[in-house]
């Protein structure tokens, strides 16, 4: 079973594209951008989101980082 990641977007997602993103690491108090690995995830299900919006992505069986359900912004995680 794939493992799911935490990202933040570098990139605007538009419905059905991709954009460069930053997989977060855990800190042991949260998550952070800061040395995280670039990809690009793309968004197979029409998810959609602006620059630093955070979601949830894992490396499919297309060998792509997909997109699941929808993008928080980062004011309304904390």
């Amino acid at each position: 079973m794939a493992q799911l990641q935490m990202f933040e977007l570098s990139e605007v997602l538009e419905s059905g594209k991709m954009a460069k993103a930053t997989l977060l690491r855990w800190d042991g108090n949260r998550y952070m951008a800061r040395g995280g690995k670039s990809v690009l995830v793309h968004s197979f299900a029409g998810s959609h989101g602006i620059i630093g919006d955070r979601g949830y992505c894992f490396l499919g069986d297309s060998e792509c980082w997909e997109v699941v359900g929808p993008l928080v912004g980062e004011q309304s995680i904390g």
